[in-house]
């Protein structure tokens, strides 16, 4: 919490019908070119990269300069999957989210898992973090649902990494799952999914809860 230490118990004043009239124009110009703007650089950004390969991880133009992105369009049917692999020690920082395509909406994070972060997530063995994004629950520890969706924009983000972090994408289909992944890859059963889930919808009702 911030806190003012020169107005105690003081309130603002009440709002002319000009002020309030001056903010509602603004918000609506606000809400106008956010729309077309998001809509623009999605079109861009698809036009530049094919098809479930991750962008070069890379400041985002007039993004945060800390932060660094990958962004990827992927496009899957119902019977297939992707494994994202990423380091978790490539930053203190970072995670995984999936949007709409043309609106960047992000998917329900509410009620399912559609980003994870780095406390989010298991890693193997090998010290790797592999994600799988499938419309369907394939009882992996870091699955990553995309709603059903044939297409959707996903992107990784990493707060100051002190160099470029690797990621891999790849394709398979959900039948031959297990043979992409290692032996000991972090699995849970239906009900522990469902902790998860409840976890995650009581956290969002706090985080809004004002």
């Amino acid at each position: 919490m911030i806190e003012r230490l020169d107005t105690p118990a003081s309130s603002a004043g009440a709002g002319t019908a000009e002020q309030v009239a001056q903010m509602l124009d603004t918000a609506a110009r606000e809400i106008e070119h956010s729309t077309v703007y998001f809509r623009d650089l999605q079109a861009r950004m698809r036009a530049a990269r094919e098809p479930n390969v991750f962008s070069t991880p890379d400041v985002s133009g007039r993004g945060v300069q800390d932060i660094i992105y990958s962004h990827g369009f992927v496009s899957l049917t119902d019977e297939q999957a992707m494994i994202l692999t990423l380091d978790p020690r490539a930053a203190a920082m970072w995670g995984v989210s999936s949007y709409t395509p043309t609106w960047y909406e992000p998917l329900d994070y509410a009620s399912r898992v559609t980003s994870r972060n780095h406390r989010q997530v298991v890693a193997d063995a090998d010290g790797l973090v592999r994600i799988v994004l499938a419309g369907r629950d394939p009882g992996t520890a870091n699955w990553l649902d995309t709603d059903g969706r044939p297409d959707l924009l996903t992107t990784a983000r990493w707060f100051r990494p002190p160099s470029t972090p690797p990621i891999a994408a790849e394709v398979i289909t959900l039948a031959t799952l297990d043979q992409h992944l290692p032996p000991d890859h972090p699995r849970v059963d239906t009900a522990t999914r469902a902790r998860e889930l409840s976890a995650r919808s009581a956290h969002v009702a706090w985080r809004f809860r004002t």
